[in-house]
């Protein structure tokens, strides 16, 4: 459906009167149509038949493209300029609920498909660090083994494979997400308030990124430069420009940036 509206929005744009204004407001409405009842369609899964306003608003979809895709099927057709702000605003509504919340879950699944065995032994350290420092500050009896046999173990299964490989695709994005380096809980984040890291995340870490570089000694210097690039907020700026128009970056990636 994005491609089919793409489409028809470019060829107005470049028709010069090839298609008239009655066959414009045909393929607008007709691409409409489809893209309410593609989506709609498939909601209808109950033994009685909801309306397609209900199905709709379950889906987020604003009830004027319900009111539009009416008009276009059973009245006379809207004029062109609702048509083609329709078709605009579609595209913008596939860009933010399919192809963004998709593209994140491809990012997402693709830091995790190179080696599931770096997060175990990762989570491993963690918690069995997190029990040592729970015993030693309780007076118990506190065991270092077990978190400093999690470090060697991830060692060993590092050189057993690319060692850069692993450190960029595995182990940098899993330290620098939610969970890694960065706490789950917000308040235990630095923020520009308070910029100090907790002396409880620099003794649950510290070990860890010790052990990494004194195995790896271009580990310290790849970690510094991926951390200054979560920090490089030119990037995300130009990114989040971008995301402002969503119809131009279709175009580009359909006709090419010099169409």
């Amino acid at each position: 459906m994005t491609a089919a509206l793409i489409e028809i929005i470019i060829r107005d744009e470049q028709s010069h009167r090839l298609m008239s204004h009655k066959e414009l407001r045909l393929a607008y409405a007709m691409a409409m149509v489809r893209f309410v009842n593609g989506l709609v369609d498939r909601e209808q899964k109950g033994r009685f038949a909801k309306s397609v306003n209900t199905l709709a608003r379950h889906l987020g979809l604003p009830s004027w493209f319900v009111d539009l895709r009416h008009a276009s099927t059973h009245e006379h057709l809207p004029s062109l300029t609702v048509l083609r702000q329709g078709a605009l605003q579609a595209v913008s509504w596939l860009h933010d609920h399919y192809w963004m919340r998709n593209i994140k879950n491809a990012e997402q699944k693709e830091m995790m498909r190179q080696n599931p065995e770096i997060k175990v032994k990762l989570n491993q350290y963690k918690e069995s660090r997190k029990t040592y420092l729970k015993d030693k500050y309780t007076g118990k009896n506190a065991d270092p083994n077990a978190y400093v046999a999690c470090i060697q173990g991830l060692i060993e299964l590092m050189m057993q494979n690319d060692e850069n490989e692993v450190i960029q695709l595995d182990i940098l994005p899993l330290l620098l997400g939610v969970g890694g380096l960065v706490p789950v809980g917000k308040k235990k984040r630095a923020s520009a308030e308070d910029m100090t890291v907790s002396r409880g995340l620099v003794e649950l870490w510290s070990p860890l990124l010790q052990g990494l570089d004194d195995g790896f000694p271009q580990f310290a210097e790849q970690l510094m430069l991926a951390m200054i690039s979560k920090l490089d907020t030119h990037t995300e700026f130009e990114l989040n420009e971008s995301l402002l128009d969503p119809y131009s970056i279709y175009v580009s990636f359909f006709f090419g940036k010099n169409q």
